[in-house]
């Protein structure tokens, strides 16, 4: 399984599939309005982007943030 498979997985247990299906995972350098940073990125479908970080491992933690982030609303 790829890298960006890997992070999509990741994503659907944090926001719904259709969500994540509609927007993209990619890997470059970008801009979310605070963050410039080069690694990997979501970007939902009404343009909002998240740094995830630079690895898969980053990726995950950040992921995990977001999960847990959530589950404290």
């Amino acid at each position: 399984m790829s890298v960006k498979d890997q992070i999509i997985e990741k994503l659907q247990e944090v926001y719904e599939p259709g969500d994540v299906n509609a927007g993209q995972v990619y890997k470059g350098f970008d801009y979310d309005g605070s963050i410039e940073a080069s690694g990997w990125w979501f970007s939902f479908f009404n343009g909002q982007k998240i740094f995830l970080g630079r690895s898969l491992e980053a990726a995950k933690e950040t992921i995990e943030d977001i999960a847990s982030s959530r589950d404290e609303w």
